[in-house]
């Protein structure tokens, strides 16, 4: 889905901006912000798919509703996954600063 693309696109351009806010590798959190959003859709699909196949209810997936539910659903988690772990970095971030500007501790003083 295009959405999954737009979302996760969302999610690493967040985290780039947080890290880059609080002095950390942008790039390095971006990456990590949309594997996070991919990752968990990917595991919900298998988690789902293992649940679905024991139970014997994998008739579910033929109807087109059920599937857009089903899609949806792995997208609203994967979303809270990824605001989970933005504001936990967030707050660890604000406590413990990293500010590169800081000349106090040079060895030159």
């Amino acid at each position: 889905m295009i959405i999954s693309l737009i979302l996760t696109a969302a999610f690493g351009r967040a985290f780039f901006t947080l890290a880059h806010d609080h002095y950390r590798h942008a790039w390095g959190y971006a990456i990590l912000g949309g594997g996070v959003f991919l990752g968990s859709q990917f595991i919900f699909g298998i988690i789902l798919g293992i649940v679905l196949a024991l139970t014997g209810n994998l008739d579910v997936l033929t109807k087109t509703s059920n599937s857009l539910l089903i899609n949806f659903g792995g997208l609203a988690l994967s979303a809270i996954l990824c605001w989970i772990l933005y504001a936990l970095l967030k707050k660890s971030w604000t406590r413990n600063p990293k500010n590169q500007k800081d000349d106090s501790n040079l060895l030159d003083q």
